[in-house]
């Protein structure tokens, strides 16, 4: 539960962030914040704890399930260093902020344990790939594709 809502707040920070730092530090600094969200997610493990009125369960299923999309995100915002680096006009900031958000949908649809934590999980991971779809204004399959979505 901590690393949703440390998540969130990084992903928020991230957007502010974007205005003062150049790509590379705001690469290493989301490195640092999913790494911190992997140690507060591992830090829950054999504490079986239910949030939010019942609705949300951490069991070391939901952990293990949780640390593999936070290990897939920190792989791919590794392997994403050339993100706009050939294009001045996209901001990494955004990237980067709309990935820690899915990662805390994703979160929140393994750790449910209520129908309405699934659906609350389920919109806030699409809604951030949507965005992350339509992305890249300038092209025509991306911007074909957000519109279908």
């Amino acid at each position: 539960m901590t690393a949703i809502i440390a998540l969130s707040l990084f992903g928020i920070s991230n957007l502010f962030w974007g205005f003062w730092f150049p790509r590379k530090v705001l690469q290493i600094l989301t490195l640092l914040f999913l790494a911190v969200g992997i140690g507060l997610t591992a830090m829950d493990w054999n504490h079986e704890l239910l949030w939010f009125g019942n609705m949300f369960r951490t069991t070391n299923t939901s952990i293990n399930f949780s640390l593999i999309i936070q290990l897939a995100a920190f792989l791919v915002v590794a392997l994403s260093r050339g993100f706009g680096a050939d294009d001045e006009h996209t901001h990494p900031a955004e990237y980067y902020a709309i990935l820690l958000f899915s990662v805390v949908g994703a979160i929140l649809m393994v750790s449910f344990d209520h129908m309405i934590m699934l659906f609350v999980g389920l919109e806030i991971l699409s809604v951030a790939m949507y965005v992350l779809t339509g992305s890249d204004k300038r092209n025509l399959k991306s911007n074909e594709a957000a519109l279908k979505y």
